[in-house]
């Protein structure tokens, strides 16, 4: 049993390791989920703007001629056109322009260039256009919600909550799947039912810290590092816990080590699941 579990974790890392390079650009990355209330009954365009000002205007309005005709192109204009008051419109990695309306009223902004500080702005077919107010948003994946009547944008921190506890409770459920496959392996003897409750109760603390260092960082800190540096640490806490802990002694520290190290590896595979999955929800 114990050389299947070793065999098994050895081909994991093998797939995960030979697929990095493959999917190195589908790791979390921050996003801005924009549900519109109240749209307007015409079809219309959205775009986020962002506080600055626009550099290559000449140039940006140039691409637009040359790729876009008819009313594509006056709309796309018209919003690259709204630059005052030192607002322009974000353009993020090698997404378009801007997000055309669809009937779902539910858009994401994600990859390069989420801003941390935004307007929203609709052009509609018949040229209106309306402005939001200004927004910092407070979380790495914020939800917000635009009332196109009023102009009213919002960051909802209720549903924001319902996404991080969704997240929480998958990755919580992996780490124990992972590390108790680990787990089994050192083989732990002694007090069984001390053992597990242990391991339970360690995974879940440590868990619950990791989520609140995600929620309180920011976010530069999360994309350079800051993930990486907390599991250190909670790596750190997990060995003293289970050397102090764990029966028999003299195990804990290691299987500590291991376990977070090849929990870190094989869930990789899971963020890219997970990042895809949600993306589909919207």
């Amino acid at each position: 049993m114990k050389k299947m579990l070793f065999a098994l974790i050895a081909v994991l890392i093998f797939i995960t390791v030979t697929a990095m390079p493959v999917y190195a650009d589908m790791g979390p990355k921050p996003s801005i989920e924009l549900t519109v209330k109240n749209a307007p009954d015409e079809d219309y365009y959205i775009n986020l703007l962002v506080p600055g000002t626009l550099r290559k205007k000449e140039d940006r309005l140039q691409e637009v001629n040359e790729q876009y005709s008819g009313k594509d192109a006056e709309l796309m204009r018209v919003i690259i056109n709204n630059t005052e008051d030192g607002w322009y419109p974000r353009r993020g990695g090698h997404f378009r322009e801007l997000t055309q309306s669809k009937s779902s009223r539910k858009y994401e902004f994600s990859y390069m260039d989420v801003p941390k500080t935004f307007k929203v702005i609709i052009v509609t077919e018949s040229g209106k256009v309306i402005v939001s107010n200004e927004i910092t948003r407070k979380a790495f994946n914020a939800v917000t919600t635009f009332d196109a009547e009023t102009g009213k944008l919002r960051e909802k921190k209720t549903a924001m909550l319902a996404k991080q506890l969704e997240r929480f409770l998958i990755t919580f459920i992996a780490t124990l799947l992972i590390e108790g496959m680990i787990f089994r392996c050192f083989e732990f003897e002694g007090k069984e039912g001390h053992n597990f409750a242990v391991f339970f109760k360690t995974n879940l603390c440590t868990q619950l810290l990791l989520y609140v260092v995600i929620s309180l960082l920011p976010l530069q800190m999360l994309i350079y590092g800051g993930i990486f540096a907390a599991e250190i640490i909670i790596t750190i806490i997990e060995g003293c816990v289970y050397s102090k802990l764990l029966t028999p002694k003299g195990k804990g520290a290691r299987y500590a080590i291991v376990a977070n190290i090849l929990s870190f590896v094989l869930s990789l595979p899971m963020w890219f699941i997970l990042e895809f999955f949600f993306r589909i929800s919207i």
